[in-house]
């Protein structure tokens, strides 16, 4: 998707995941990461897609860059209310 939204990208992203095609989900969650806001709901998003690349590049040995973003993910999550319940799931 040339130029698409943070949106598209991390439903194509997504459905690629459940398909099993983490090596083509990968670079979609990368620019839906790339291209979401840090306020407000878009702050939710992130910290999910964050958390599901992070799953991603593990199952492509990539832990090194998985484990960065998983404490990128960690550190989105509201401080008064930490894990995912924070976020209301």
């Amino acid at each position: 998707i040339e130029g698409g939204s943070a949106k598209s990208h991390g439903g194509l992203a997504q459905t690629l995941a459940a398909l099993g095609r983490t090596a083509e989900a990968d670079p979609s969650f990368a620019k839906a990461i790339e291209r979401i806001g840090m306020d407000g709901e878009e702050k939710r998003v992130l910290y999910f897609l964050l958390t599901y690349r992070a799953e991603g590049l593990d199952k492509l040995g990539q832990h090194a860059l998985a484990e960065s973003l998983r404490q990128k993910a960690l550190a989105l999550l509201p401080k008064n209310n930490p894990g995912e319940l924070g976020f209301q799931v």
